[in-house]
Parts: C-alpha cells; structure tokens; sequence
C-alpha cells in the first residue's frame, strides 16, 4: 500500500474554531485525486457529529478516536471509542496503536471497510432456530434457557451456504455494559453469516470480567448453547461442516470447547488459552471459581475439568477438531504455557487431527504481545477457512507456519 504526503501547512490559514479548520482541510482535501483519511483524537472534549457530517467531500473520511461516551454515527467516517476514565497518557498510547495498525500491517480496503450500524432493537426468540426466519437479517437476539439470558448479535446472507460464530474476548466490566457483542463490525467483511456471542457465564456476577462460557455449578451455558445452535444450522439447512467457531483469547478456548461438541467443525483461534486454571490474570480466574462454582484453586472439583482444560474435554471426546491457531510471537506465557501445553499433549495422546500453526509478530503498547491479529487479516482468514487448502491467501499477512506434528 502506498501512502501519499501532503503538506497542507501552508495552504491554508490556521484558526482556533476547530470546524473552521476542518472545513479549510475539506475545501483543500476537494482537489485531491486520491482518498483521504483524517484523524481527529479528542480526549475528554464533546464533539458536534451533525457538523462533521456537514464536512462530506466524497473522497474524505474521518476517523475519531475520542473517549466520550456517545453512540452516534458518522456517515463519512468511524468513531473508535477508548474507555471514558482513561488518563492522557493512556489515550495517547491508544492512539498510537491505532495508528501503528493502520500505517503498519493494513490494507488500503480497511481504510474503509463495509459500514454498518448496531440495530437498535431486539428480537426474542423461543428458540435459536427462529434466528433464520427472521424479518430482518441483521439484528440482536436474546432467547432464554433455564432461566438465562443468551444475547448474540446476528448477520445473516443469503448468498452463502456457511456460517462463522464468533465469541467473546475478556471486558472492563467498570467500562462496558453486556450484553456486550466483540467485533460485531467485522461481520459485513465475512463472506459467510455471522453470530457473535456474548458469554452468558458474565450474567453471575457483576465482578466477571471474562467467563469462557464454563456456566456455573448447577448449568452448562455452553452446551445448552450448542443444543440451540444444532437447531439453527438444521433451520438453514447446513451441516456441522458449514460451521467455523473464531474468537481471540477467551474467543479461542470457547471456540475449542464449542467445535469438541459439534464435530465437522471447525475452529480459527487466535491467542487462546488453552487451560484457563492457568490464566494469568490470577484474580479473574479466582472470582469465576468463587462465584460461580463456589471454589478456588485449591479445591477444585475436577468433575468440572472438561469445562476448564481444552486438552481434557479432548481426552473425554476422543478426538480434535480441525483448526487454525494463529500465535503472537511476542507473547510469551501463552506461548509457554497454553500454545505449548496444546502441541506435547496433542502429541501425548496420538489422535490424528487436521490442525495448522501460524505464528505473526505484533506489539501492542498497552497489552504487549497478547494483541491478536487485526480486521482485515482475521476477516480473510476466515473467508479462505472453509476452502480446502488456504495457505497461499495468508502470503501477504506476515504469517509463519510452523509444522508441530511428527
């Protein structure tokens, strides 16, 4: 991708009203052959969006990282939201890695991806399988199982035959309110229908940052989860090999967990853990424990094991699904204790399996090495996963395979 500079200090008489100068930017911006993106970061100020929606020159977008807390669109741009109680130094650093991302590792067409807006109503369902007789195709849905709440966000097509569910990363609970819908945007660049889930697990406490979908003592979330989801592919006529589970981090281990109760699916994990015992954010792992199952570490009833352990549901199971495990090099202790854990015993107890490693190097200046891989990569890994043999439309992602099977 190349990226042109234009130096525009001196075409124009800088004012202090901040509309007036981006008014000056646009009248300049109108002779440029050539798309524009604008960054706009306000921290801790209010910003009019029915004036920038004034400022619509065809080839000029804006993008605005601010941490407001607001929920209107742009029509010619993106508002990308930081968390409201955020210091000055920590904006900047947010900043930074949205820049990093774009100028680094982007391609020109996730410049500007597909927009879509977050349908204000919500549909409920008496069961998952309604979702694909529904009046509209995008929308939010919530249907309730033993008295719990199960939300997903939903983007079906009519032109395809292939489903994608993608799951939940960990949250600020201080910061977000649930049902809470990870990378709901990224569903118009999937060439498939979409689900994305939000973990009904968090619904136990308001102090669960991240759940795995592990349910609580007297439920499992996840398989009641699976039983409505079985339903929903015999609605749309598709079979589990229509069925690819993606997520990142907390994603990943749900995906495993979901595609070992489906089999013919598949899964895409990026950055999973593998045993969550062995999270290292010790607290949320110890509050899951405490309020869900009434336990902690160190009397953990290991007749929940295959709730927690990727590797154990695989032993009850007798088998693994296919799958993509994409890795961050820079993240060391997954790499040592969740990536490794997966590849010795995958090794240990022998059952064949189609799986592929690839490894990426990205640093992010908050989360370090746990950063996984952005939009427009995730989003085409997705579309080729179903295809037989994929490889070469990873080329141009910075992805390394590495072979772990003997």
């Amino acid at each position: 991708m190349g990226i042109d500079h234009l130096d525009i200090s001196k075409k124009y008489g800088r004012t202090a009203d901040f509309f007036i100068n981006l008014k000056l930017i646009d009248r300049f911006l109108n002779g440029y052959a050539g798309n524009v993106l604008v960054l706009i970061t306000l921290f801790n100020s209010r910003i009019s969006i029915e004036e920038l929606n004034q400022i619509a020159s065809k080839n000029c977008w804006f993008l605005v990282i601010t941490n407001e807390n607001t929920t209107a669109q742009l029509k010619n741009g993106f508002i990308q939201r930081t968390p409201v109680n955020i210091s000055c130094e920590d904006f900047s650093f947010k900043v930074g890695a949205h820049l990093k991302r774009m100028l680094g590792s982007e391609s020109c067409r996730s410049f500007f991806p597909k927009k879509i807006n977050f349908p204000k109503s919500i549909f409920n369902f008496s069961s998952l399988k309604d979702v694909a007789t529904c009046q509209s195709k995008i929308g939010v849905g919530r249907l309730l199982r033993e008295g719990r709440e199960f939300d997903f966000f939903f983007n079906l097509k009519e032109k395809t035959k292939k489903l994608i569910v993608i799951g939940q990363s960990a949250l600020d609970r201080k910061n977000v309110d649930l049902p809470f819908f990870h990378r709901w945007r990224w569903t118009n660049d999937i060439e498939a229908s979409s689900l994305v889930i939000n973990d009904p697990t968090l619904y136990v406490s308001d102090r669960l940052n991240v759940g795995w979908w592990v349910g609580c003592s007297n439920s499992n979330y996840l398989e009641l989860f699976v039983e409505e989801l079985y339903g929903l592919l015999d609605s749309m006529g598709l079979s589990c090999s229509d069925l690819i589970f993606y997520g990142g981090s907390a994603g990943g281990f749900t995906s495993f967990q979901m595609a070992l109760e489906m089999p013919g699916s598949k899964v895409v994990a990026d950055i999973p853990q593998t045993n969550i015992l062995d999270f290292h954010i010790r607290r949320d792992i110890e509050n899951l424990l405490e309020d869900a199952f009434s336990l902690n570490a160190n009397n953990f009833n290991h007749d929940f094991i295959g709730r927690f352990d990727v590797v154990e549901k695989i032993k009850r199971k007798k088998f693994v699904p296919d799958f993509i495990y994409l890795q961050n090099i820079n993240d060391a202790f997954h790499n040592k204790r969740h990536l490794l854990y997966f590849v010795n015993s995958l090794e240990k107890l022998g059952f064949p399996y189609k799986g592929r490693y690839y490894f990426y190097d990205i640093w992010h200046p908050q989360r370090g090495g746990h950063t996984p891989l952005n939009r427009h990569a995730t989003t085409t890994i997705l579309n080729a996963a179903f295809e037989a043999e994929y490889s070469e439309k990873f080329i141009d992602l910075g992805l390394t395979e590495v072979n772990f099977q003997k």
